[in-house]
């Protein structure tokens, strides 16, 4: 098995959330309950910065899309980006580019917010 790493912190009233690892079958777990808790929290203005993410299965994907279902309930929403392009290309090719925005940079993801 191989670990995530999930770093958060608040920029501008922003959720960022830093992942490093893989978000595969045995992780997306990990990440999901961080998502809802931060959601519940009253927090659901949320960037994720995948740079660091070598893979997201099927799971992990389907965790994002659900989590930001959940933060669209309550006006907010969940944002990608910094996706290399093997992640990206897996993204492209599920369709979820049709309603999770992506962005290439941190500070791009975190303005869009504003």
């Amino acid at each position: 098995m191989f670990p995530i790493k999930i770093e958060m912190k608040e920029i501008d009233n922003v959720s960022f959330f830093k992942i490093s690892g893989r978000i595969d079958q045995q992780t997306y777990y990990d990440l999901r309950d961080k998502l809802r808790a931060c959601i519940a929290a009253g927090k659901n203005k949320i960037v994720v910065d995948l740079a660091n993410v070598d893979v997201v299965s099927g799971g992990g994907w389907n965790t994002i899309a659900n989590d930001r279902d959940y933060a669209a309930k309550s006006n907010g929403d969940i944002k990608l980006c910094c996706m290399n392009e093997k992640v990206s290309a897996i993204f492209k090719s599920m369709d979820l580019i049709e309603f999770i925005n992506t962005y290439n940079t941190v500070d791009e993801a975190i303005n869009s917010f504003k």
